[in-house]
């Protein structure tokens, strides 16, 4: 998925048709606009959030991602190659996508535990 964030109060920035446009040329159906609000972040579909005329209302961040694990939402051209390295696959297609920050998740079958990606901490010189 690709989003666009704004505050509330810049959500009419003039440069948001443009990377609307940029993100709906990658990805028409997986592209969004999240709106950072008082009460909350709201996300709405890149294509209709410039629409004045569109009846869509948004839908919780984490709704989108729990529709994205469920394989309901998202599109896979613009994912991470799993066959490479985690953060080498990231940086490539951060790098591919022209982003400054992603989240990657990974969904498995079974039922062993998951664990977070963590930096290794260095050995303490005594």
């Amino acid at each position: 998925m690709l989003a666009q964030a704004k505050w509330d109060h810049s959500a009419k920035d003039p440069k948001l048709p443009e990377q609307i446009g940029k993100m709906t040329e990658r990805s028409e159906s997986s592209s969004y606009v999240r709106v950072y609000g008082p009460n909350g972040v709201t996300c709405y579909p890149a294509g209709d959030y410039l629409n004045p005329h569109s009846e869509g209302g948004g839908q919780s961040v984490g709704s989108l991602i729990a529709n994205g694990l469920r394989c309901e939402e998202g599109d896979r051209r613009i994912g991470r190659d799993l066959i490479k390295p985690l953060i080498t696959s990231l940086n490539e297609i951060m790098e591919e996508l022209g982003v400054q920050t992603a989240v990657s998740f990974t969904v498995r079958e079974g039922a062993g535990r998951l664990r977070p990606y963590r930096r290794r901490r260095r050995k303490r010189l005594e």
